[in-house]
């Protein structure tokens, strides 16, 4: 029997390791999404049966497994601009083309931007790196670039654009899951022995 202490020490722990599991595979997901997912799925599977099975909190472990369904889409994009924004280094270029494509999933807008100094490299990018339609062929803007070289580049955002709600929404799903983690790791129901 673990003292009320420990049992609280205990669910703090696990009401922080399971998100920051949760945010390191959705940061896996911005590299390869294949692996990402599974990594992704590894955590929402633990996270539900530690607090489902070992705990006997069937609620709890539905709704986190639902609120982790949820940081999946949100926690990628948050991160993404997170860290471009942080620590991206600004690059100035042209917009050269903007192109309404229509894919499998429905119309996505697709920038190709030139580097104005240095390399002029030319980079297409998508809705995901912030191609909206407020960038116009003849633009000059900047891209928020990758200093390790493993994202693609960022469009930076338009003056006056609105806050993106992306990183609000997954700060709120991510204390929602730490809150249900740790209530259900503290209301624990001890299994009767065989």
């Amino acid at each position: 029997m673990i003292s009320k202490a420990q049992l609280t020490v205990r669910s703090v722990m696990w009401a922080i390791v399971l998100p920051v599991a949760m945010f390191a595979a959705t940061t896996v997901t911005l590299w390869s999404l294949w692996i990402g997912v599974v990594c992704n799925l590894a955590v929402l599977a633990v996270t539900a049966t530690l607090i489902g099975y070992k705990w006997g909190r069937a609620g709890a472990a539905t709704l986190a497994a639902v609120l982790i369904g949820a940081l999946m889409l949100f926690a990628g994009p948050a991160v993404y601009d997170l860290y471009l924004k942080s620590v991206g280094k600004p690059v100035a270029v042209e917009v050269t083309k903007v192109v309404d494509e229509d894919n499998r999933r429905g119309n996505d807008l697709v920038c190709t931007v030139k580097e104005l100094g240095g390399q002029q490299r030319e980079h297409v990018l998508t809705q995901r790196e912030n191609c909206w339609e407020q960038f116009r062929a003849g633009d000059r803007t900047e891209i928020l670039v990758d200093p390790l070289g493993i994202l693609k580049p960022r469009l930076a955002d338009a003056p006056g654009k609105d806050p993106d709600p992306t990183l609000a929404i997954t700060a709120g799903l991510t204390g929602l899951t730490a809150l249900t983690i740790f209530y259900g790791s503290r209301r624990r129901r001890t299994r009767p022995a065989h």
